[in-house]
């Protein structure tokens, strides 16, 4: 009678460390594209520990804890779901950037700060940057980036 019940134990025991593995690997591939490569746009959200389902028709989506939903390339770039996104879990303001690189246009999600000053978006969940650390930016004419620093023009 022993020996049946530690039986039954580890066959519970292996479909729980199988299932978890299955789990694990769809989280995964959510997280890639056909190629292997990273999706930012999943990796994103899964790390805000938000769900992340691939939808036919629809792509990649974003399910918040309260139900709402959005698409997750729209959620990273700061278009949707802003409340959601870590600089506005962390007392900053998401906005949404386009600048023309001239062959193509980049889009991307940037936390601006009550002190003015911002940085990307994932730069600030990595711990990369912070308030304080960067003024705006922008790009001039011949693509190079232009600091907007109020404190560079006060030696004046």
């Amino acid at each position: 009678m022993m020996k049946k019940g530690r039986v039954v134990f580890v066959c519970l025991f292996m479909w729980v460390v199988f299932t978890m593995g299955l789990v694990n690997a769809a989280e995964q591939k959510a997280e890639t594209d056909e190629k292997g490569m990273p999706n930012p746009a999943a990796a994103y959200a899964v790390k805000l520990g938000y769900k992340y389902e691939i939808r036919e028709g629809e792509g990649g989506v974003v399910i918040f804890p309260d139900g709402t939903e959005c698409g997750a390339w729209s959620f990273f770039r700061g278009r949707a779901g802003q409340k959601w996104s870590y600089c506005e879990q962390h007392g900053g303001k998401i906005e949404n950037r386009t600048e023309n690189m001239g062959s193509y246009n980049a889009e991307y999600a940037v936390c601006v700060f009550l002190d003015g000053s911002e940085c990307g978006e994932t730069d600030y969940m990595d711990g990369t940057c912070g308030p304080g650390v960067y003024k705006k930016w922008s790009l001039d004419e011949e693509k190079r980036i232009k600091v907007d620093d109020p404190s560079l023009h006060e030696k004046d």
